[in-house]
């Protein structure tokens, strides 16, 4: 279960950042 919280944390973490560097770049 720790990993799955683990995953669950980067993928927020990798989907929070882009929004805190400024407008969404990746398309």
């Amino acid at each position: 279960m720790i990993k799955r919280w683990t995953f669950n944390l980067i993928t927020f973490l990798i989907t929070v950042k882009p929004f805190s560097h400024g407008p969404i770049s990746l398309q």
